[in-house]
């Protein structure tokens, strides 16, 4: 494997989350299909990480 995208960054889970976020919006056009998709994905891993429930979810 290769090096982590977000390369021990602080909060950079987070960042991930936001861009994959940024350019699925931009590819589908639609925010709801986004919200479903990459919600369903990063939730969990933020969940693990012991990010806040208020921050994951929006």
């Amino acid at each position: 494997m290769g090096p982590h995208p977000s390369g021990g960054l602080r909060g950079g889970l987070a960042l991930t989350t936001e861009v994959a976020c940024m350019f699925f919006g931009a590819v589908s056009g639609s925010s709801p299909a986004t919200v479903v998709a990459i919600g369903g994905l990063m939730y969990p891993a933020l969940k693990a990480k012991m990010y806040d429930r208020g921050f994951s979810v929006g």
